[in-house]
């Protein structure tokens, strides 16, 4: 059940959601706290990143639903990730989470550390991120929707300046050529270069059918006319 958080209350004047600071409004919703068309009123403030701590810290959850593209850029870099989530007035809505990966795990890889990975094929460590596709390199991207024509799983891809990033549903990634972002055993993720070309081909990249997001509730899934393998 929907609890709708108030500037006005104790809760929010504890986490510094007051209404000098924000536009928009919170949730309570089974152990996260929804952000909804939230905007800042002081931007570059640092008050968005200080909510969302303050709102861990307590041991909730933050989700965002439906961001919109500079917002979805900031969550982006900060370890959140989307997924399909059912409204019931709204249909097949997108909500980013942060990655499982989060909180991160001993032991990960160094940057120009070698990995062989488990398919075969030699890797050098080129940047080590909880982020589930994006390096620290403040780099921009952007993202579609994508259908796997074999499987019928949808997918999210992720362009940035090292190339394409496939994510599932599970969060697990996958790499478009020339680049591969291996998830391993423990679920940190990291970045990694590929050394002897071994990924996937321009065909077998191919089978991944770009679909409209908006047809994503109705199962419409549409091939633009300049779609090929280059550009995922």
């Amino acid at each position: 059940m929907n609890e709708i958080i108030h500037p006005s209350s104790e809760f929010a004047q504890t986490i510094g959601f007051t209404s000098d600071r924000f536009g928009g409004w919170l949730w309570r919703n089974n152990g996260r706290i929804v952000f909804s068309f939230l905007i800042s009123k002081q931007p570059n403030q640092g008050n968005l990143s200080e909510l969302i701590k303050a709102i861990e810290i307590m041991g909730l959850r933050v989700a965002v639903s439906t961001p919109l593209e500079r917002m979805a850029n900031y969550l982006a870099k900060r370890n959140f990730v989307p997924h399909l989530e059912q409204d019931p007035q709204l249909g097949s809505i997108e909500v980013w989470e942060r990655s499982p990966s989060y909180l991160g795990i001993p032991n990960q890889p160094k940057e120009g550390e070698f990995y062989q990975h488990f398919k075969g094929g030699k890797y050098q460590i080129m940047c080590v991120s909880n982020s589930v596709w994006i390096p620290d390199s403040g780099s921009e991207f952007r993202s579609d929707f994508v259908k796997d024509s074999e499987t019928e799983e949808i997918w999210c891809i992720y362009r940035h300046e090292f190339g394409n990033t496939l994510v599932d549903s599970r969060n697990a990634a996958i790499a478009a050529p020339h680049v591969i972002y291996h998830p391993p055993e423990d679920v940190l993720y990291s970045w990694a270069r590929e050394l002897n070309n071994f990924l996937t081909p321009k065909d077998d990249v191919a089978r991944f059918v770009k679909i409209r997001p908006s047809g994503l509730a109705k199962g419409e899934f549409e091939v633009p006319k300049d779609f090929d393998g280059d550009d995922v």
